[in-house]
């Protein structure tokens, strides 16, 4: 049996790092989706974090599950929540019913319930777990289903720092969704190792310096990317900065779709030679865009320019997306102006002949 899957509503004893308790800053919250494919990774996280109990950090985590195996065992699929006080008491922890984590009410849930037991004047949530798609995440296979943006928007309270443990989901759509409680969001525009960040380095680094700024914090995600190796792109977003950059792409688009069919495909065949940041979300960077779509705009393109080092003031990429600006940017955006790419037209042409192709063979 696993250290997760032996703890119960009883205490779990493990050493602190001090003997005389701290008032904590910082409050970590862990909101753990695994009830699909990541089970293992996420048993795998735990175990990590859970053999170190620093002082001055208060730390909650809420996972759920599916049954998977593990280092050669079979686990039940469990749900509960994990806590850690500056208490000296060590990690404690309750189970749950079965939740549905891709629930705005389970998150927010989460949230409230970390907000009342865990004390801390800074929060840092992260949210682990698989992107769905350009506009959902943290997908939940009993019952099926998968967290929206406006969901997630909604199920937010304040929080300093937003860390998505997901693939491909540091978007302008993400940000645009985040509400104003929300001070700094750190993601990835590309897909992630699947063990994510190592956060129990996190706990270490936060007993370290408890007078870390929010952006300190978020820029230990940045840095810490590369740890779990493999292909990467991080970045910090400021959500609040944002808005001038959609505005931007909202009046080149505009530009874009005042152009004559020819020159549109055109316009489309430059952008979707773009590499993807992820082809699975068909995602591209939205400073490469801007940059394609710069002459039919330039005031606004320069504006959009001027105000992207605010807007994400740190990234780290490994070389594969040397080029990667920190935003990625939906083909679905880029569709509304009538920027269709060239796959997407073969198939287009392929659907409306092939009602035409009989597949009964002749008599």
């Amino acid at each position: 049996m696993s250290r997760l899957a032996s703890l119960t509503a009883a205490t779990l004893l493990v050493a602190s790092c001090g003997s005389t308790p701290k008032p904590p800053r910082w409050r970590v919250l862990i909101y753990i989706a695994a009830d699909n494919d990541l089970a293992p990774a996420a048993t795998r996280n735990l175990e990590e974090l859970t053999t170190i109990a620093p002082d001055g950090v208060s730390v909650g985590v809420q996972v759920d599950q599916r049954p998977h195996r593990f280092l050669g065992r079979e686990l039940a699929g469990d749900a509960q929540r994990l806590w850690l006080k500056p208490d000296g008491r060590g990690w404690q922890s309750q189970p749950l019913d079965e939740p549905d984590s891709a629930s705005p009410e389970t998150l927010r849930g989460f949230l409230q319930w970390g907000a009342d037991v865990l004390p801390g004047e800074d929060t840092v949530l992260v949210l682990w777990g698989h992107g769905v798609s350009d506009d959902a995440l943290l997908p939940d296979e009993s019952p099926a289903g998968a967290l929206s943006l406006s969901q997630l928007s909604g199920a937010l309270f304040p929080v300093d720092v937003v860390a998505l443990d997901v693939c491909a989901m540091q978007t302008l759509a993400t940000a645009r969704a985040m509400p104003p409680s929300v001070s700094l969001l750190v993601g990835s525009q590309s897909a992630r190792h699947p063990l994510g960040w190592p956060l129990h380095d996190l706990l270490v680094e936060l007993q370290r310096r408890p007078d870390a700024s929010d952006l300190e914090v978020a820029g230990w995600f940045v840095r810490s990317t590369e740890v779990r190796g493999g292909a990467h792109t991080t970045s910090v977003v400021d959500p609040s900065e944002v808005a001038p950059l959609d505005e931007a792409l909202t009046a080149l688009l505009s530009a874009a779709d005042a152009l004559d069919e020819p020159a549109r495909r055109a316009l489309a065949d430059r952008l979707y030679a773009i590499t993807p940041t992820s082809r699975a979300a068909d995602l591209r960077d939205l400073g490469a865009v801007l940059d394609v779509l710069a002459p039919l705009d330039p005031s606004a393109a320069v504006l959009a320019r001027a105000r992207y080092d605010v807007a994400v003031p740190e990234r780290r990429s490994s070389p594969e997306y040397a080029d990667a600006t920190g935003i990625s940017v939906s083909a679905s955006r880029l569709q509304q102006a009538g920027l269709t790419s060239p796959e997407y037209r073969r198939r287009a042409v392929a659907v409306s002949i092939a009602p035409r192709v009989s597949l009964v063979p002749p008599e």
